[in-house]
């Protein structure tokens, strides 16, 4: 009786009364010729339950150990207006029988709840070596019955398998067969314009994009616009060929009317129901969804400065990406990305909205988990041997609760959409010390990766029907790792070889596993990795080993940007694309470095940035108690890199006929008497708090030196002044300069970094009239 009863004490009742104290009576019958008749209802009812369930358990056993009685399972659904007959097959494959596979998984999902199988629910594997398409697995001595779909095309073929132990898998199997008309149908296409011809929802049809793409078969879910959703698939698209099945005549043409780039770009966005980021790792074959994504930290502030919290997802920096003037992430749609990779994480904080936001723009999110459990918070992962089970499980339950998990009209606990994958962490190999030991830092992501699987154990998560779990990842750097055991020469690999072994054997790390971590790692892990190289580099440096030794886990760029091509950084970003869109290989995709100009990291951090940020304020957000400035973005130019003068190298830039001024004089300091700029320069140059300084003679012919505590701003800092000096100090590699530029003609937009990655996704393009005028860097570089 609810939870009384759970903690009831021993010797009181859980029921309506206490125990009496006295000595009990035992009930009696009033009638006592009844007593006979009673009990013999009772054994008969009982020999009748006995006798039913050795039945069900001899029907059960015969049934797992593949009699032939299997054969003739079979079972008629009527799916999409197809009439299908499904078959449970325990010898031989489908096509030997007449019959074909079943390779979707909502069919196989459909053809189980047809055949009445235990279990309905059905989950991917890119495993070799077991049945073509849709199998059903038993093991009568653990007791398991699971539905699985096999998506690996070297099984094409392969039937009905069992193995000692009870262990057996068998193909369903199906025959379709039209309930429609469908040699009768007329044929109508839905031009540019958008009018639409004799389409019907729910007609069965076949498309694609191309003449050499293979045809999905799918239904006709909204006529205007004309919108199909393949099998297995979680959305309608709009479609270039559309064709009734088995009609000879084909419809080709515009969907919609944005063109071909708007076609070109939506069909980029397709994803399956459940071969990419379901509970089994993301399926790489034909027609895979290549992952264009854009790295996301709008730091608000121009200056070089230590921000509290970075955690952009949250509800308080809401004004950077909602749906106002100008939206960052309505911007990085438009760039033709359909995901965008985050950095700081505060679990405490909401992200709810963000999620919501990215899911209208039709963008999946790559979350990123704080470094924060790993070697920032008091007692953290340094300080329990590497150990981050219980920080991580913490940090990630919170996450949970706020924001990505949302509930269905059933009540189930479900991620949110919009989730693709969680980076457990970043560049780990530079960050787990001493750097020297892989087994640090695979000790500690095995347990991580441990910690999250218990914490979605423990908040119930579940994927719904034809929905999937995000994937689990940790990006490495591009460093070589020489104390790895395999691969000490290329870079990455060696660290995702070490954490594949770890995960294999959590006990080789030290570490006790709570889940089967290599079950999980095979079904839900991809590996990733950040590199500043251009694209003619990841195959001979990366690819070309990988794929050889990582079969059945995909990998993705997580950072993508080489300064080295800067004035032909579409093509370079093109010639990277092409490597995921490459069906042999591995490689999902990538993420572009970065969406907003670092100014807060200075150095060369800056030199990735597509944005930057222009003088206009549009709103203000409060991070952590502290006001920022929500100004608008203005388009980039590559950087440009000079060497620095011998008196800049010597006492930093220099500006003769210039005061600086900044915002705040949270630390000034005034010495008089110095004779020249350099002398002034020097003072700033021994003092630590000093970013700025400003030179001028006084009327009496006397000199005076100002120091600031902080740069000045780009171009309300600078004022016109005959007879001033002002500078910053040198810098141990580089300097920098942005430099505000005119309105640009139509023409000149395409030298701009953001328009170069729009042309290679495939996107819409930018709006530049709601943008600041654009804005290049110099980069001074010092010896």
């Amino acid at each position: 009786r609810g939870w009384s009863c759970r903690y009831a004490i021993v010797g009181n009742s859980c029921g309506d009364g206490p125990v009496e104290d006295g000595p009990r009576r035992e009930p009696r019958f009033r009638h006592r010729r009844l007593a006979p008749i009673v009990a013999i209802v009772f054994v008969v009812s009982s020999a009748l339950s006995c006798g039913l369930w050795l039945w069900v358990s001899w029907f059960r056993r015969r049934q797992a150990n593949g009699q032939s009685h299997v054969r003739g399972a079979k079972a008629v659904g009527l799916v999409s207006d197809v009439e299908h007959t499904f078959e449970l097959v325990s010898r031989g494959n489908c096509a030997g029988l007449g019959l074909q596979p079943i390779n979707d998984l909502q069919t196989c999902q459909e053809a189980a709840e047809a055949l009445q199988l235990e279990d309905v629910t059905g989950m991917q594997t890119d495993f070799p070596g077991i049945p073509e398409g849709c199998y059903f697995f038993q093991d009568t001595e653990m007791g398991l019955q699971t539905l699985w779909l096999g998506t690996n095309p070297v099984n094409v073929g392969n039937g009905a398998q069992a193995a000692p132990g009870g262990k057996t898998r068998m193909p369903i199997c199906h025959r379709a067969r039209s309930k429609t008309d469908m040699t009768t149908t007329s044929v109508s296409l839905a031009s540019s314009d958008g009018e639409t011809g004799d389409w019907k929802v729910g007609d069965v049809v076949r498309v694609r994009d191309t003449a050499d793409e293979d045809w999905e078969v799918g239904e006709v879910v909204t006529v205007d616009p004309l919108r199909v959703k393949p099998h297995g698939w979680r959305k309608a698209f709009p479609w270039l060929f559309v064709e009734h099945v088995n009609d000879a005549s084909v419809a080709v043409g515009r969907i919609f009317g944005v063109g071909d780039q708007a076609a070109s770009d939506d069909r980029d966005e397709r994803k399956s129901a459940s071969s990419e980021t379901s509970t089994q790792a993301p399926t790489v074959h034909s027609g895979r969804r290549v992952l264009k994504g854009v790295c996301y930290a709008p730091v608000p502030d121009k200056h070089p400065k230590r921000l509290d919290n970075d955690d952009f997802m949250s509800t308080n920096t809401r004004a950077l990406w909602q749906q106002t003037a100008v939206c960052d992430l309505r911007i990085i749609r438009s760039m033709g990305a359909n995901a965008v990779r985050l950095y700081g994480n505060d679990p405490s904080l909401d992200h709810r909205d963000f999620l919501d936001e990215a899911y209208r723009q039709s963008l999946d999110v790559i979350l990123g988990f704080s470094d924060y459990p790993y070697i920032q918070m008091m007692g953290n992962c340094a300080m329990t041997d590497f150990n981050c089970y219980s920080q991580v499980k913490q940090q990630y339950r919170l996450n949970l609760q706020n924001g990505l998990l949302t509930a269905s009209e059933d009540g189930r606990i479900q991620y949110h959409p919009a989730l693709r994958t969680v980076i457990l962490m970043n560049e780990p190999d530079l960050k787990i010390r001493p750097l020297s030991q892989p087994k640090h830092f695979c000790k500690a992501l095995v347990s991580a990766f441990d910690a999250v699987l218990d914490a979605e154990k423990e908040t119930g998560v579940a994927p719904m029907k034809g929905d999937s779990l995000p994937n689990f990842t940790a990006t490495f750097s591009f460093a070589v790792c020489g104390a790895c055991a395999q691969f000490p020469d290329k870079p990455a690999i060696g660290q995702m070889w070490e954490l594949r072994q770890a995960m294999m054997n959590p006990q080789s790390v030290g570490y006790e596993a709570k889940n089967d971590l290599w079950d999980a790692f095979r079904t839900r892990f991809v590996n990733s990795f950040n590199t500043a190289n251009p694209a003619a580099d990841i195959r001979p440096l990366f690819l070309d080993a990988y794929d050889v030794h990582f079969l059945g886990t995909p990998v993705f760029i997580g950072e993508y940007h080489s300064p080295d091509v800067a004035n032909s950084q579409g093509e370079d970003l093109v010639a990277a694309l092409d490597l995921a869109r490459d069906d042999s290989a591995l490689l999902q995709g990538l993420s572009f470095f970065e969406f907003q100009v670092r100014y807060d990291k200075g150095g060369s951090e800056m030199a990735f940035g597509m944005f930057g940020l222009g003088a206009k304020v549009i709103d203000t957000i409060t991070i952590q108690h502290r006001e920022f400035k929500v100004r608008c973005l203005a388009p980039m130019l590559p950087p440009e890199e000079q060497m620095a003068t011998a008196l800049a190298r010597k006492c930093g830039l220099m500006e003769a006929g210039v005061a600086y001024t900044v915002a705040t004089d949270e630390w000034t300091h005034l010495s008089i008497g110095v004779k020249d700029a350099d002398g002034c320069c020097s003072m700033c140059q021994r003092t630590p708090r000093c970013k700025a300084w400003t030179w001028s003679e006084d009327i009496y012919g006397g000199a005076e030196c100002k120091m600031k505590g902080e740069r000045p701003a780009e171009s309300q800092g600078r004022i016109a002044k005959a007879g001033f000096v002002s500078g910053v100090p040198p810098a141990r590699q580089l300097d920098f300069r942005e430099n505000v530029l005119p309105r640009l003609k139509s023409e000149d937009r395409r030298s701009f970094v953001p328009q170069a990655v729009a042309e290679a996704y495939g996107g819409v393009g930018i709006d530049y009239g709601s943008l600041c005028d654009a804005a290049a860097l110099t980069l001074y570089m010092f010896a």
